[in-house]
């Protein structure tokens, strides 16, 4: 029984070495016909503007973080005006005063 459970597992065992080899051969022939070359020349691997075609520089975090620090402080400037007017006190005045539908489910006590 011992020698059937191991030519199980030899034949297990030659049966994923041969499709390793399978697929290593086959990744062989697929870099011999890409010639070596890189999978993405640098024309391609460059972004470009399409309106203009014109390469996009890279992201500068520094530059970006000054401009969002500056309409952060615009913002915070924006704030500060709008709370000093609401923490006074400030004048509304009424031009005209939409008509009131008639709640005849919730009589008002003394208008009866």
């Amino acid at each position: 029984m011992n020698a059937l459970k191991s030519r199980g597992e030899a034949k297990q065992g030659s049966y994923a070495n041969a499709m390793l080899t399978i697929v290593a051969v086959l990744l062989g022939v697929m870099i011999l016909q890409q010639g070596g070359a890189p999978l993405t020349s640098e024309a391609n691997a460059q972004r470009s503007n399409r309106r203009t075609d014109n390469p996009i520089a890279p992201p500068n975090a520094a530059s970006q973080r000054q401009q969002m620090i500056a309409q952060l402080e615009s913002l915070n400037s924006r704030m500060e005006s709008l709370e000093g007017r609401l923490a006074g006190p400030f004048e509304v005045k009424v031009l005209e005063m939409p008509e009131m539908p008639q709640m005849s489910r919730f009589p008002v006590p003394g208008d009866e």
